[in-house]
């Protein structure tokens, strides 16, 4: 995105007295997350604030653009910044959804250092026992998760998620599946992909 320009053109909005929207803040969220190089997460949360400052609410989109800024982060996701922001739009009434869940989770995988696999999974259960339903970009991630864990894939854990996915009538996909071989690839103590082609 150029979000350089992006954040002059809305400089020049806010000197020409025009009041920006809701509207405003979330296309400048989300180009501030799709920024090239890794994510302008710390501008975004600053353009947050502004919105907030302004009296203008953030809705669903806003929070789950600024989740993606916050996965999408330089050098490792803000997973922990990630946690907070869910519990800010849960406090605001704002109820989050299968997107916000799966940009947490993903965001959980690529943490730096490796992922928090077992974060993710206990946000997995939070999720479903508020009633949002996965989906197979969930199952995805979580396997994706289990895959990066520090000192080798928990690959276990990633066949047991791909056994929900199936109980749960959710169909995986080429990215599912290439993610649960990745996992039995990056198992501990050597690849199971015998295992896989028994799945």
């Amino acid at each position: 995105s150029r979000w350089e320009e992006a954040l002059h053109l809305f400089e020049e909005m806010v000197r020409k007295k025009v009041e920006p929207n809701v509207i405003t803040f979330n296309s400048l969220i989300s180009a501030m997350g799709r920024a090239v190089g890794g994510s302008r997460w710390v501008t975004a949360s600053e353009l947050l604030e502004d919105m907030e400052r302004r009296g203008l609410k953030p809705n669903i989109f806003t929070f789950n653009l600024m989740m993606l800024a916050l996965e999408k982060a330089a050098g490792g996701s803000q997973w922990e910044k990630g946690l907070e922001l869910l519990e800010t739009m849960m406090r605001q009434g704002v109820k989050p959804d299968v997107v916000t869940y799966n940009s947490l989770v993903r965001s959980m995988g690529k943490a730096p250092g490796g992922s928090r696999w077992e974060r993710a999974l206990q946000l997995y259960a939070e999720m479903v026992q508020r009633g949002v339903k996965p989906d197979a970009k969930t199952f995805t991630a979580l396997i994706g998760a289990m895959d990066k864990a520090a000192g080798g894939s928990k690959w276990e854990k990633a066949l047991v998620l791909y056994e929900d996915m199936a109980r749960r009538g959710v169909a995986p996909d080429v990215v599912t599946y290439n993610s649960l071989i990745s996992a039995m690839e990056h198992a501990a103590g050597g690849s199971q992909w015998g295992r896989h082609l028994n799945c």
